[in-house]
């Protein structure tokens, strides 16, 4: 398929991942360019829309690059509209979405994607109005993430969540957390549950540090799989 005049808007994070991802950015801009795509390259949100906007009325905006980690993936899923090709292309911390897809931050697999016009359309989730792709969670897992936003100034690795997980374990207190469902009773025969102190519930089957609660997850069978664990405490 010729690419030639089509353009591609790269969203690209500058604080994802552990170390500055500009070289990685412009390596895939120049090789997209080889390809006969025009690219655009944006590093804020406000950038993505007025950029993405202007192309679209033009009709020439083939996809969007999500160069960054799974929070930029979702970030750019609740301000693009849902048509509109999102590729992600692997510069954060786990990377869940893209390991999952079998992307590897490769520049030579992203553009060749990008030519084929390869689409997969999967599920997303919806949490305090916001549209998720990989998973979310109630409990002590989600006040650790809470921590790390909070505390996050910059670049970060696994290790940036070690000061937050030490002050969860400290100071969290666990809840007995209720919970209501819209599912059919075949979905699940251990529905409905009274009470949990951890919620999980995923979109895809991948969680950090190579973790897998939740193997049966698909994200395009329409579904969310839900994970709880009923018991107080990380043991």
């Amino acid at each position: 398929m010729s690419s030639r005049g089509e353009q591609v808007l790269i969203a690209a994070n500058p604080k994802s991942g552990s170390v500055s991802s500009r070289q990685r950015v412009a390596d895939l801009r120049q090789a997209l360019t080889d390809r006969g795509f025009g690219c655009h390259v944006c590093h804020s949100l406000e950038q993505v829309q007025q950029e993405s906007l202007r192309l679209q009325q033009g009709g020439c905006l083939r996809a969007v690059v999500s160069a960054g980690g799974d929070g930029t993936a979702d970030a750019l899923t609740n301000l693009l509209p849902s048509h509109l090709p999102l590729l992600v292309f692997p510069l954060g911390t786990e990377n869940l979405l893209a390991k999952y897809l079998g992307i590897h931050g490769d520049v030579r697999q992203a553009c060749d994607i990008l030519q084929a016009d390869q689409r997969l359309a999967i599920d997303v989730g919806r949490a305090n109005g916001q549209l998720f792709l990989v998973m979310l969670s109630c409990g002590f897992d989600a006040e650790v993430v809470r921590q790390m936003h909070a505390r996050r100034t910059g670049h970060i690795n696994r290790w940036s969540y070690t000061r937050p997980i030490y002050s969860a374990l400290r100071n969290y207190r666990f809840q007995q957390l209720r919970f209501e469902t819209d599912a059919p009773q075949a979905a699940s025969e251990h529905w409905p549950l009274d009470a949990a102190a951890w919620l999980f519930v995923f979109n895809i089957p991948r969680y950090a540090a190579s973790l897998n609660f939740c193997p049966q997850a698909d994200p395009c069978d329409g579904l969310l799989d839900v994970c709880l664990f009923q018991r107080s405490g990380i043991l």
